[in-house]
C-alpha cells in the first residue's frame, strides 16, 4: 500500500503505508487510511510527532532488511554478504519522517488541514 499526504500548503509526500502509518500513530491519529487532520489540529499533530522522533532510539531503523538466504563464509564463519551494505543503506525513521514533518509545519504556517490517502 501506498499512503499520499496532501495539503494545499505544500506538495504531496507519497510514502509506504507500513511506514506512513507508523507516522501516524506517532502523531496521535489512529492510523487509518484514508484521514484527515483539521487545520486547527495540524500544528499540535506536529509537535506530537516531532516529539516522539526525539525520543527515539539514535539508531532505530524502520528499514531493517529481511534476512537473506545467500551467505558467504568468513574467517568467523558464515555471515549475510549485503550485511554491511544493510547497514550502510539503512534509512531511519527520522529521516523518513522529515518530509512529513515539513508538510506538517507548512500546513500550520498556512492554517489549513493535511489529508492522506
Amino acid at each position: 500500500m501506498i499512503v499520499t499526504f496532501k495539503t494545499r500548503a505544500f506538495s504531496n509526500i507519497t510514502m509506504f503505508g507500513d511506514i506512513a502509518v507508523h507516522l501516524l500513530k506517532m502523531m496521535g491519529q489512529t492510523g487509518n487510511v484514508p484521514g484527515a487532520i483539521k487545520d486547527g489540529d495540524v500544528s499540535q499533530a506536529y509537535q506530537t510527532l516531532k516529539q516522539a522522533l526525539e525520543t527515539l532510539p539514535e539508531d532505530l531503523s524502520i528499514d531493517q532488511s529481511q534476512e537473506s538466504d545467500s551467505q558467504t563464509e568468513s574467517p568467523g564463519g558464515y555471515q549475510d554478504k549485503d550485511e554491511e551494505e544493510q547497514q550502510r543503506t539503512a534509512v531511519s525513521l527520522e529521516q523518513r519522517a522529515k518530509p512529513l514533518l515539513d508538510l506538517l509545519e507548512a500546513a500550520a504556517k498556512d492554517n489549513t488541514y493535511v489529508s492522506w490517502e
